[in-house]
Protein backbone atom coordinates (compact mmCIF):
# COMPACT_ATOMS: atom_id res chain seq x y z
CA UNK A 1 0.00 0.00 0.00
CA UNK A 2 3.02 2.27 0.84
CA UNK A 3 4.48 1.62 -2.49
CA UNK A 4 1.37 2.33 -4.61
CA UNK A 5 1.00 5.94 -2.66
CA UNK A 6 -0.84 6.57 0.33
CA UNK A 7 -2.43 9.93 -0.37
CA UNK A 8 -6.33 8.28 -0.66
CA UNK A 9 -5.89 6.88 2.91
CA UNK A 10 -4.59 9.78 4.13
CA UNK A 11 -7.66 11.73 2.73
CA UNK A 12 -9.86 9.71 4.77
CA UNK A 13 -8.05 9.86 7.82
CA UNK A 14 -7.74 13.56 7.51
CA UNK A 15 -11.60 13.94 7.01
CA UNK A 16 -12.85 11.83 9.91
CA UNK A 17 -12.84 13.68 13.10
CA UNK A 18 -12.36 10.50 15.07
CA UNK A 19 -9.21 10.31 14.33
CA UNK A 20 -6.39 12.52 16.01
CA UNK A 21 -3.49 14.28 14.08
CA UNK A 22 -1.01 13.19 16.74
CA UNK A 23 -0.90 9.32 15.89
CA UNK A 24 2.49 7.89 15.00
CA UNK A 25 2.71 7.01 11.16
CA UNK A 26 4.47 3.26 10.84
CA UNK A 27 5.62 1.69 7.93
CA UNK A 28 5.97 -2.35 8.16
CA UNK A 29 6.50 -4.83 5.24
CA UNK A 30 4.90 -7.38 7.33
CA UNK A 31 0.91 -7.68 7.25
CA UNK A 32 -1.41 -5.75 9.35
CA UNK A 33 -2.60 -9.40 10.67
CA UNK A 34 1.19 -10.04 11.24
CA UNK A 35 1.59 -7.48 13.40
CA UNK A 36 -1.10 -7.55 15.46
CA UNK A 37 -0.91 -10.71 16.19
CA UNK A 38 2.49 -10.34 17.28
CA UNK A 39 3.92 -10.70 20.48
CA UNK A 40 5.73 -7.78 22.43
CA UNK A 41 7.80 -7.78 25.97
CA UNK A 42 5.49 -7.71 28.52
CA UNK A 43 2.53 -6.49 26.74
CA UNK A 44 -0.37 -8.63 26.00
CA UNK A 45 -1.65 -5.95 23.85
CA UNK A 46 0.90 -5.43 20.71
CA UNK A 47 -0.56 -1.81 19.77
CA UNK A 48 0.13 -0.63 23.74
CA UNK A 49 3.62 -2.05 23.59
CA UNK A 50 4.38 -0.45 20.04
CA UNK A 51 3.36 3.25 21.37
CA UNK A 52 5.37 2.41 24.79
CA UNK A 53 8.28 1.81 22.52
CA UNK A 54 7.67 4.56 20.01
CA UNK A 55 7.89 6.86 23.20
CA UNK A 56 11.24 5.30 24.59
CA UNK A 57 13.06 5.32 21.41
CA UNK A 58 12.03 8.95 21.07
CA UNK A 59 13.44 10.07 24.34
CA UNK A 60 16.97 8.56 23.79
CA UNK A 61 17.04 9.90 19.68
CA UNK A 62 17.41 6.14 18.32
CA UNK A 63 14.73 6.45 15.52
CA UNK A 64 13.17 9.03 13.23
CA UNK A 65 9.57 9.01 14.74
CA UNK A 66 6.65 11.02 12.80
CA UNK A 67 3.05 12.25 13.76
CA UNK A 68 0.61 12.10 10.77
CA UNK A 69 0.11 16.14 11.34
CA UNK A 70 3.94 16.49 10.49
CA UNK A 71 4.00 13.73 7.69
CA UNK A 72 0.91 15.63 6.11
CA UNK A 73 3.00 19.11 6.37
CA UNK A 74 5.82 17.44 4.66
CA UNK A 75 3.74 15.24 2.47
CA UNK A 76 2.30 19.16 1.14
CA UNK A 77 5.43 20.46 0.47
CA UNK A 78 7.00 20.74 -3.24
CA UNK A 79 10.56 20.14 -2.29
CA UNK A 80 10.58 17.93 1.17
CA UNK A 81 10.02 14.52 1.50
CA UNK A 82 8.87 12.81 3.93
CA UNK A 83 9.41 9.42 6.14
CA UNK A 84 7.99 7.16 8.63
CA UNK A 85 9.01 5.07 11.38
CA UNK A 86 9.70 1.24 10.24
CA UNK A 87 7.91 -1.54 12.32
CA UNK A 88 9.11 -5.13 11.72
CA UNK A 89 9.44 -8.27 13.29
CA UNK A 90 12.87 -9.29 14.27
CA UNK A 91 14.10 -12.63 15.15
CA UNK A 92 15.47 -11.98 18.33
CA UNK A 93 17.57 -15.22 18.94
CA UNK A 94 19.47 -14.66 15.66
CA UNK A 95 20.04 -10.95 16.25
CA UNK A 96 21.74 -12.29 19.77
CA UNK A 97 23.87 -15.16 17.97
CA UNK A 98 25.14 -12.09 15.21
CA UNK A 99 26.29 -9.45 18.18
CA UNK A 100 27.80 -12.32 20.27
CA UNK A 101 29.87 -13.43 16.67
CA UNK A 102 30.78 -9.61 16.31
CA UNK A 103 31.75 -9.32 19.84
CA UNK A 104 34.59 -12.01 19.97
CA UNK A 105 32.44 -14.25 22.01
CA UNK A 106 31.96 -18.16 21.12
CA UNK A 107 29.24 -19.29 18.55
CA UNK A 108 26.02 -20.97 19.71
CA UNK A 109 25.13 -23.60 17.58
CA UNK A 110 22.67 -25.06 19.33
CA UNK A 111 19.03 -24.90 17.69
CA UNK A 112 17.02 -22.53 19.76
CA UNK A 113 12.84 -21.59 19.03
CA UNK A 114 12.85 -18.87 16.59
CA UNK A 115 11.08 -15.91 18.55
CA UNK A 116 10.68 -12.88 17.22
CA UNK A 117 9.52 -9.71 18.20
CA UNK A 118 8.26 -6.41 17.14
CA UNK A 119 10.87 -3.67 16.66
CA UNK A 120 11.13 -0.41 15.54
CA UNK A 121 13.74 -1.37 12.90
CA UNK A 122 15.04 1.80 11.20
CA UNK A 123 13.28 4.35 8.86
CA UNK A 124 10.61 4.22 5.80
CA UNK A 125 11.56 7.29 3.14
CA UNK A 126 9.02 8.27 0.70
CA UNK A 127 9.21 10.65 -2.60
CA UNK A 128 5.78 12.35 -2.73
CA UNK A 129 3.52 9.55 -1.09
CA UNK A 130 4.77 6.75 -2.08
CA UNK A 131 7.54 4.87 -0.59
CA UNK A 132 10.80 4.51 -2.27
CA UNK A 133 12.99 2.49 0.58
CA UNK A 134 14.01 1.97 3.70
CA UNK A 135 17.09 3.15 6.39
CA UNK A 136 19.16 1.58 8.63
CA UNK A 137 19.78 2.28 12.53
CA UNK A 138 23.05 3.84 11.50
CA UNK A 139 21.65 5.86 8.37
CA UNK A 140 18.31 6.81 10.35
CA UNK A 141 20.56 8.42 13.02
CA UNK A 142 22.96 10.37 10.96
CA UNK A 143 19.17 11.93 9.53
CA UNK A 144 18.82 12.71 13.20
CA UNK A 145 22.25 14.42 13.22
CA UNK A 146 20.93 16.59 9.77
CA UNK A 147 18.02 17.71 11.46
CA UNK A 148 19.36 18.88 14.60
CA UNK A 149 17.33 16.18 16.52
CA UNK A 150 19.37 14.53 18.64
CA UNK A 151 18.63 14.48 22.19
CA UNK A 152 20.49 12.00 23.78
CA UNK A 153 22.34 8.68 23.34
CA UNK A 154 25.61 7.72 22.54
CA UNK A 155 28.62 7.50 19.86
CA UNK A 156 30.93 4.61 20.17
CA UNK A 157 34.40 4.79 18.77
CA UNK A 158 37.69 2.50 19.04
CA UNK A 159 40.61 3.41 20.89
CA UNK A 160 43.18 5.86 18.80
CA UNK A 161 46.25 3.77 18.30
CA UNK A 162 45.08 0.72 20.11
CA UNK A 163 43.88 -2.48 18.76
CA UNK A 164 41.05 -3.13 21.52
CA UNK A 165 38.79 -1.22 23.28
CA UNK A 166 36.18 1.54 22.90
CA UNK A 167 35.44 5.21 23.68
CA UNK A 168 31.45 5.87 24.55
CA UNK A 169 31.04 9.45 24.38
CA UNK A 170 27.52 10.75 25.56
CA UNK A 171 25.38 13.32 23.87
CA UNK A 172 24.03 16.47 25.88
CA UNK A 173 23.73 18.96 23.35
CA UNK A 174 23.40 19.37 18.82
CA UNK A 175 22.93 22.62 16.52
CA UNK A 176 23.04 22.12 12.75
CA UNK A 177 23.50 24.85 10.24
CA UNK A 178 22.71 24.73 6.48
CA UNK A 179 24.69 26.67 3.69
CA UNK A 180 23.33 26.31 0.14
CA UNK A 181 24.95 27.87 -2.74
CA UNK A 182 24.13 27.85 -6.61
CA UNK A 183 26.34 26.82 -9.31
CA UNK A 184 26.31 26.82 -12.85
CA UNK A 185 27.27 23.64 -12.96
CA UNK A 186 26.13 21.87 -9.73
CA UNK A 187 24.05 23.21 -6.85
CA UNK A 188 26.57 22.73 -3.26
CA UNK A 189 25.42 22.64 0.21
CA UNK A 190 27.70 22.52 3.01
CA UNK A 191 26.45 21.32 6.73
CA UNK A 192 27.56 22.63 10.01
CA UNK A 193 27.25 20.72 13.29
CA UNK A 194 28.21 21.76 16.93
CA UNK A 195 27.91 18.98 19.43
CA UNK A 196 28.58 19.07 23.04
CA UNK A 197 29.42 15.85 24.87
CA UNK A 198 30.88 13.96 27.40
CA UNK A 199 32.78 10.55 27.74
CA UNK A 200 30.75 8.15 29.55
CA UNK A 201 32.87 5.08 29.36
CA UNK A 202 36.71 3.90 28.40
CA UNK A 203 37.74 0.97 27.95
CA UNK A 204 41.41 1.89 26.37
CA UNK A 205 44.60 0.25 28.49
CA UNK A 206 46.93 3.11 27.15
CA UNK A 207 44.71 6.25 26.83
CA UNK A 208 44.93 9.21 29.74
CA UNK A 209 42.48 11.59 29.29
CA UNK A 210 44.00 13.77 31.87
CA UNK A 211 45.86 15.44 29.20
CA UNK A 212 44.40 18.09 26.62
CA UNK A 213 46.39 16.94 23.52
CA UNK A 214 44.18 13.39 24.41
CA UNK A 215 40.84 15.11 24.38
CA UNK A 216 41.25 16.98 21.44
CA UNK A 217 42.50 13.67 19.52
CA UNK A 218 39.17 12.08 21.04
CA UNK A 219 37.17 15.17 19.93
CA UNK A 220 38.40 14.60 16.20
CA UNK A 221 37.69 11.10 16.51
CA UNK A 222 34.60 11.37 17.75
CA UNK A 223 33.81 14.49 14.95
CA UNK A 224 35.23 11.76 12.21
CA UNK A 225 32.64 8.92 13.23
CA UNK A 226 29.47 11.44 12.97
CA UNK A 227 30.77 13.09 10.08
CA UNK A 228 30.79 9.66 8.64
CA UNK A 229 27.29 8.53 9.20
CA UNK A 230 25.98 11.65 7.93
CA UNK A 231 27.52 10.77 4.59
CA UNK A 232 26.36 7.60 4.41
CA UNK A 233 22.72 8.54 5.15
CA UNK A 234 22.74 11.55 2.40
CA UNK A 235 24.05 9.24 -0.13
CA UNK A 236 21.21 6.60 0.44
CA UNK A 237 18.96 9.79 0.09
CA UNK A 238 19.97 10.77 -2.63
CA UNK A 239 20.08 7.72 -4.36
CA UNK A 240 16.26 7.34 -3.81
CA UNK A 241 16.11 11.11 -4.99
CA UNK A 242 14.18 12.13 -1.41
CA UNK A 243 14.67 15.47 0.09
CA UNK A 244 13.86 14.19 3.73
CA UNK A 245 16.42 16.63 5.16
CA UNK A 246 14.19 20.01 4.00
CA UNK A 247 17.27 20.83 1.80
CA UNK A 248 14.68 22.43 -1.24
CA UNK A 249 13.22 24.96 1.52
CA UNK A 250 17.18 26.46 2.44
CA UNK A 251 17.75 27.01 -1.28
CA UNK A 252 14.19 28.41 -1.75
CA UNK A 253 15.46 31.03 1.05
CA UNK A 254 18.56 31.81 -0.26
CA UNK A 255 17.27 32.89 -3.68
CA UNK A 256 13.25 32.26 -3.85
CA UNK A 257 13.72 33.27 -8.20
CA UNK A 258 16.90 30.92 -9.19
CA UNK A 259 15.15 28.41 -6.66
CA UNK A 260 12.12 28.42 -9.44
CA UNK A 261 14.62 27.18 -12.14
CA UNK A 262 15.37 24.07 -10.36
CA UNK A 263 11.97 23.30 -8.38
CA UNK A 264 10.41 21.35 -10.96
CA UNK A 265 12.99 18.57 -11.57
CA UNK A 266 14.27 18.80 -7.81
CA UNK A 267 14.16 15.24 -7.14
CA UNK A 268 17.10 14.85 -9.94
CA UNK A 269 18.88 17.73 -8.37
CA UNK A 270 19.11 16.39 -4.83
CA UNK A 271 20.64 13.54 -6.30
CA UNK A 272 23.26 15.00 -7.89
CA UNK A 273 23.81 17.80 -5.73
CA UNK A 274 27.35 17.88 -4.12
CA UNK A 275 27.39 18.35 0.02
CA UNK A 276 29.65 18.43 2.38
CA UNK A 277 29.89 18.29 6.13
CA UNK A 278 32.10 19.27 8.95
CA UNK A 279 31.55 18.79 12.66
CA UNK A 280 33.06 20.33 15.68
CA UNK A 281 32.69 18.05 18.90
CA UNK A 282 33.64 19.11 22.04
CA UNK A 283 34.14 17.23 25.12
CA UNK A 284 33.24 19.27 28.26
CA UNK A 285 33.05 16.33 30.90
CA UNK A 286 35.07 13.23 31.82
CA UNK A 287 33.61 11.82 34.92
CA UNK A 288 34.73 11.31 38.31
CA UNK A 289 37.87 9.69 37.40
CA UNK A 290 40.45 10.47 34.10
CA UNK A 291 42.22 6.71 34.30
CA UNK A 292 39.78 3.88 33.04
CA UNK A 293 39.54 0.93 35.11
CA UNK A 294 41.94 -1.47 34.17
CA UNK A 295 42.31 -5.01 36.11
CA UNK A 296 46.18 -6.08 35.97
CA UNK A 297 47.05 -9.72 35.37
Amino acid sequence: MARSGVQPILDFFERDPQFRRTAWMLVTPKSANEILKSSLDLEKLSAKGVEGMIREFHQSAAVKVVQRKEFMVALASKSRSTVASRLNLVDEAATAKRKLKEAGGEEDNSSGKEEKQLRLDGTALFHKDKLVGYMNDAETRGLLWILGDVRGGAVVAPCPDQEEGNVVFGIKTTKSQFTPSFNREKLKLHIEIEEEGTISEVSCAKLDISKPETIKELEKLKSKDIEDRIMQTIRTAQELKSDIFGFGDEFYRKDPIKWKKVEKDWGQHFSEMEVTVHVICKIRRVGMTSKPVIIEE
